[in-house]
């Protein structure tokens, strides 16, 4: 984002590119850029005790991605699932990489 001047910024989410006024927003402090995370599009009410609860506009840091409709993440100190949808994606998730041709995959009952 970028300072306009008395109180206003201007800036893009999801492909959209406007002005705001700076009382709309706060300025966050990353320690760890690399890490995947993304910024809430919409408020979102968990419904069952695995979802995530969280407001637009809040910082969320991905833990995994279930598949292409919902992802694991932490706000705050809550940790849950939730529509991917409703997230603008900052800093993705590396995709995992393919198994080597030699690697021994195991499930976890083939452990004992």
């Amino acid at each position: 984002s970028n300072v306009l001047g008395d109180g206003w910024y201007e800036g893009d989410i999801g492909g959209t590119k406007g002005s705001f006024p700076a009382s709309c927003c706060t300025k966050l402090h990353f320690t760890d850029r690399s890490q995947p995370f993304g910024v809430a599009l919409f408020d979102h009410e968990a419904h069952l005790d695995d979802e995530l609860s969280f407001q637009a506009g809040d910082q969320i840091f991905l833990t995994k991605q279930i598949n292409s409709e919902w992802f694991v993440g932490m706000c705050g100190s809550s940790i849950g699932m939730f529509p991917a949808s409703f997230l603008d994606v900052v800093n993705a998730i590396p995709p995992t990489p393919p198994p080597e041709e030699n690697d021994l995959l195991v499930g976890p009952n083939e452990w004992e």
